[in-house]
């Protein structure tokens, strides 16, 4: 019976595990010194042996990167605060989607909800880099990056701001290692902003009149900055900047060096380019139909 109400219990809360059947035989028909020790048998060895092998268990996944216990992710969040959602949520598969087929299902499956759902997820990713030939960061970067270091004045970097007509720098080390980066949102969001008088001026009203500019650029700064490395896939930066909100990643090579940036747009270029080469190969004439231009 216990082995029996194991199995079924396992079944109903979906985490199906071999039920120890051998540790209630060995209760039962273990003897005289087993039957002495009475229900101080489920505290040792059961119990001991149990939480060792739950320790080992514990140190064992967070050491090769598995969180356990597991926590469910929380659902993504539209970091605009309306009620669409997130931009990868819209195209591809969703989390609603996964919730209908495994209730078609109707099968225990031995994974969680939320690893299943970052496996489609990489099956996507794969799925693209397949259609879209693997194309690089580095094919799509600019290469001629306007930089700063932390001790630059943000005079200096709003100058550079307004001559390159850009929103964004990333910000180097000495010997040119990506450390940073600084945006107009940044100075904007250390400013002495007056709200009564700021919704009647323009950015470069706020920075000449409300923006310290004789402070240095390591004060506003993000840092650590998320990048990408080189030879990553133009895929890789897709959740980057739909759902976590970057406009634009710094590109490294393997020495942490800064070798280019990629912004939105650059992203959207790329996507647009794949698309028409799979709208070409798929023309006996090898010509891009005006609905790809569309």
């Amino acid at each position: 019976m216990a082995g029996t109400l194991s199995v079924a219990m396992m079944f109903v809360l979906r985490c199906l595990h071999p039920p120890s059947g051998a540790l209630a035989l060995m209760a039962v028909l273990g003897g005289p010194t087993i039957k002495a020790a009475g229900f101080g048998f489920v505290v040792w060895p059961v119990g001991a042996g149990s939480l060792a092998m739950l320790v080992v268990a514990l140190i064992f996944n967070n050491l090769t990167g598995k969180r356990y216990p597991h926590l469910s992710k929380s659902a993504p969040v539209n970091r605009h605060k309306t009620s669409d959602p997130t931009p990868m949520e819209r195209v591809g598969v969703k989390a609603t989607d996964l919730d209908i087929v495994l209730n078609q299902y109707d099968q225990v499956i031995d994974m969680d909800r939320d690893s299943l759902e970052d496996l489609f997820r990489r099956l996507e990713m794969q799925a693209y880099n397949r259609r879209f030939g693997g194309m690089t960061c580095a094919e799509i970067m600019s290469r001629d990056v306007a930089t700063v270091t932390p001790e630059t004045s943000l005079r200096d970097a709003w100058k550079l701001f307004r001559q390159h007509h850009i929103k964004a720098l990333p910000v180097v080390s000495g010997d040119h290692r990506a450390i940073g980066i600084i945006t107009q949102t940044d100075l904007i969001k250390h400013s002495d902003w007056d709200l009564r008088t700021g919704f009647q001026m323009s950015v470069p009203q706020i920075a000449r009149r409300v923006i310290r500019l004789d402070r240095k650029v390591g004060e506003i700064m993000t840092s650590p900055v998320q990048t990408a490395r080189q030879d990553a896939v133009v895929a890789e930066l897709v959740p980057r900047m739909a759902d976590a909100g970057l406009h634009q990643v710094p590109i490294v090579d393997r020495d942490s060096l800064l070798v280019g940036i990629v912004t939105q747009s650059d992203l959207v270029a790329a996507l647009f380019r794949g698309r028409g080469m799979i709208q070409a190969e798929s023309r006996p004439n090898g010509r891009i139909p005006l609905s790809a231009v569309r």
